[in-house]
């Protein structure tokens, strides 16, 4: 016969062992969850402040060139400065992308440094004693002042590069807008941009966009030319030094010869723009037929009225 087994009685636990389980159960949730909160705050503030990695590229420095007028040593590590406190770079990512950016005279000088080893405070210093900010306010402003459309440019190209020269002359609002339109010689498009009273260069920029790459340039006239002498575009005045055309070179030249007849001198053998008195072909503008109203002749002269005495003849 075998033993009988020993029961073993398992005693309930008492009501205070409970509470004291669940309470120490209930204060590790509370603090899982505060380790969490925290956790999740600290990464949601860090996501806050990264930003995407195309805009933490060096793209955004200018360049640096000693010869380019517009953009000095000290206004360029100014910008230099703005962006790195802008995206947050850190010294050596602030350096790269600075020296990066050298061309001309400045890539030349960076080469022939000893020494590589400095921060970016002691690069600024550099850079600004080796390319001193030497700046003739009145040759900037001689050189703002002959900057002009061409003809061959956009009106974008012609704003961004006048109002760059602006800037450095520190002249701004109407001021700026008034230079800009004094350097278009396209007459049209000046009387617009003036009648639009734009009060800033932004402004006026609206309206130069509007008719970017459209010709608003009158052709020139066939009969005469009004542009300047000096211009491209303009006509010879030669023809006005040569000698009157001859008649006679055809088989019909001496009825040519007999029939034309001037109206400034009243003499015949030759037109009226031929005449070779220069003086009284000039002055014939101011001449008015009393007859047929016309200008350049008189009545005395007139070919119409000649017609009209000829064909009365005829009639009667």
């Amino acid at each position: 016969m075998g033993r009988p087994r020993r029961q073993q009685s398992r005693e309930s636990p008492s009501p205070q062992t409970s509470d004291h389980f669940s309470r120490t159960e209930s204060r590790e949730t509370t603090s899982s969850i505060d380790r969490l909160t925290e956790v999740m705050t600290t990464f949601i503030q860090q996501a806050g402040n990264r930003r995407p990695s195309y805009l933490t590229k060096g793209e955004v420095v200018p360049y640096f060139n000693p010869d380019d007028r517009e953009q000095n040593a000290e206004s360029w590590c100014n910008k230099v400065d703005e962006l790195s406190e802008i995206f947050k770079w850190p010294e050596d990512a602030t350096i790269y992308y600075a020296l990066s950016k050298l061309r001309g005279l400045a890539e030349t000088w960076y080469r022939g440094q000893t020494t590589l080893k400095s921060t970016w405070g002691e690069w600024k210093e550099r850079i600004k004693t080796a390319f001193p900010s030497k700046r003739n306010f009145y040759e900037d402003l001689v050189n703002m002042m002959r900057r002009r459309k061409r003809p061959e440019e956009t009106y974008d190209k012609y704003f961004y590069e006048k109002n760059a020269m602006l800037t450095g002359c520190k002249i701004v609002g109407s001021d700026a807008v008034s230079c800009i339109i004094g350097g278009i010689d396209d007459v049209v498009a000046k009387t617009g941009a003036t009648a639009g009273n734009h009060q800033t260069p932004e402004s006026l920029f609206q309206y130069l966009s509007a008719i970017n790459g459209v010709s608003t340039t009158p052709r020139p006239s066939t009969s005469r030319n009004y542009s300047h002498p000096h211009s491209s575009t303009s006509k010879s005045y030669s023809h006005l030094h040569e000698k009157p055309e001859r008649f006679g070179s055809s088989t019909n030249g001496m009825s040519e010869r007999s029939a034309a007849h001037c109206y400034h001198c009243g003499k015949n053998g030759h037109y009226s723009k031929y005449c070779p008195n220069r003086r009284a072909r000039d002055a014939a503008d101011t001449v008015r037929c009393t007859y047929c109203r016309g200008r350049g002749h008189l009545e005395a002269n007139c070919f119409r009225k000649e017609n009209d005495t000829q064909a009365d003849k005829s009639i009667s």
